[in-house]
């Protein structure tokens, strides 16, 4: 092989080292950047939304997502977890679990229930990327309360139980999954997120219980010390 092919393919190499850097940089920083930005303003647009809604009676059936018309999404709610408070405090949780809604905050199973209601509510978030809300999924204990604002009102559950799993084991999203020791009739959350954070090759499943539920206007106590 003459020296001209050999220093070719080294600058070739160099190149796509150089590419294959940026990349990681984008999907590290920038993505999270483009994310966090895009996440302020559409929480802010649901705030907006839901202060003009306070006097209405809180219903857990009418947790009806109101679409968006300048983002073309409909938002379900907004997040609370006290544990994940540095990134999980008034995420927005939109329908669907594709690319663009989960870079928009969490993502809502569609073929799920909704917040309040029998059955299981199904959520999914990044773990790292995109505005990672889910980034510190590892600090969540059994115990730790979860809200969710609606239209409706604000929504607590408790954490009572996890499990790590393949990415093809839907059942943890069933309204009773295998397993899992509830009352019948109660009303679940599910958060989901990708395990390890930066490999991805399998699922973290967290579960709550709803246990509290309040009408729309102030913040449950346990939120009002939050930024």
């Amino acid at each position: 092989m003459s020296r001209k092919v050999v220093h070719a393919a080294g600058e070739l190499l160099v190149a796509l080292s150089v590419l294959i850097f940026l990349y990681l940089i984008y999907n590290a920083w920038f993505s999270n950047v483009t994310a966090q930005v895009q996440t302020a303003e559409l929480a802010q647009e649901i705030e907006q939304i839901y202060e003009l809604h306070d006097s209405r009676p809180l219903s857990s059936s009418k947790s009806t997502p109101v679409a968006l018309a300048s983002q073309k999404i409909s938002p379900i709610g907004l997040l609370y977890i006290p544990r994940l408070q540095d990134k999980v405090w008034g995420l927005p949780v939109v329908e669907g679990v594709g690319a663009r809604e989960l870079a928009l905050g969490a993502g809502h199973y569609s073929s799920t229930e909704l917040p309040g209601e029998i059955g299981n509510f199904a959520i999914a978030g990044h773990r790292a990327t995109h505005g990672e809300p889910f980034a510190h999924f590892e600090r969540l204990k059994s115990g730790d309360l979860v809200f969710v604002r609606t239209q409706a009102g604000w929504f607590e559950y408790k954490l009572f139980d996890q499990k790590k799993i393949k990415e093809h084991e839907t059942w943890v999203l069933a309204d009773s999954p295998d397993g899992l020791e509830i009352v019948e009739g109660s009303a679940l959350i599910t958060l989901t997120t990708c395990d390890p954070r930066w490999n991805s090759y399998q699922r973290w499943a967290w579960w709550g219980v709803l246990t509290n539920s309040y009408p729309s206007g102030e913040p449950p106590i346990e939120l009002s010390g939050g930024n």
